[in-house]
């Protein structure tokens, strides 16, 4: 477990530490730094899946409601 959090800390550092924050707009900086952690997790961590809050809801009964 502290082995795989330190190579995800390291891996991370490594990412954040190469991506220029020169530019001024900062919707591309946060678009940048979210995808170095979800590209990292995803590799290191893999995805959790979700857990159903409300499994009697189904997709069609969304559809109804938009």
């Amino acid at each position: 477990m502290y082995t795989q959090k330190q190579t995800v800390q390291d891996t991370l550092e490594g990412k954040l530490g190469a991506i220029e924050c020169d530019s001024g707009n900062a919707e591309v900086q946060w678009n940048n730094i979210k995808e170095c952690v979800l590209d990292t997790l995803s590799v290191l961590v893999r995805k959790v899946e979700k857990r159903v809050r409300k499994p009697w809801i189904t997709q069609e009964m969304i559809s109804k409601m938009d």
